[in-house]
């Protein structure tokens, strides 16, 4: 075995490099370049208020800004791509077990209602969440929170992350916390 996982891709792959979300500004300027075209020979481009509602949902996320450009081409209206992008998302809880009646369900309400204060955690902080490095695990796995080695934070997944706790609100965000916004 040992073997096998020395000759294996992963050892040689060397460092991992993180490539984080782009910034405001090169988003915008991606959705404006890549959303636009012709349909039935009609041009078409997207709107400045376009823009900035698939930035506020999606964030500098280049694989989420991709999608986005992809089903503005087809011709996609916002709510539609908004309400794809919040199934994602809901997946993405049901994965890491934090929606209401599942086992997680509880310390993720507490840890996305810190998070939302504090924008990131340190690992050690999130951990003490955590009885049990498996249940931490679990629910890292289902891509709601995002491990970072290098700075050693736990932070949102993505902005989509954050679009559908906002969405969803009264299953997540404590009462006070919503008078404070």
């Amino acid at each position: 075995m040992i073997l096998i996982l020395a000759r294996s891709a992963i050892s040689r792959a060397g460092p991992v490099i993180e490539i984080g979300d782009i910034s405001e500004k090169e988003s915008k300027d991606y959705l404006k370049k890549r959303c636009r075209g012709k349909k039935n020979g009609k041009e078409f481009k997207i709107s400045e208020e376009e823009i900035n509602k698939f930035y506020k949902l999606v964030g500098g996320r280049i694989v989420d800004l991709k999608s986005v450009a992809d089903f503005y081409k087809i011709r996609n209206s916002f709510e539609s791509i908004k309400q794809h992008f919040l199934i994602k998302a809901k997946k993405k809880f049901k994965d890491a077990q934090i929606l209401p009646n599942d086992p997680y369900y509880k310390i993720g309400k507490r840890i996305i209602n810190e998070l939302l204060k504090s924008k990131e955690f340190t690992y050690l902080a999130f951990k003490r969440y955590f009885h049990d490095v498996k249940i931490l695990e679990e629910v890292l796995e289902g891509n709601v929170f995002a491990y970072y080695p290098k700075p050693n934070t736990v932070i949102f997944q993505s902005q989509m992350i954050v679009s559908y706790i906002q969405k969803n609100s009264d299953l997540f965000i404590n009462s006070n916390e919503k008078r404070r916004k």
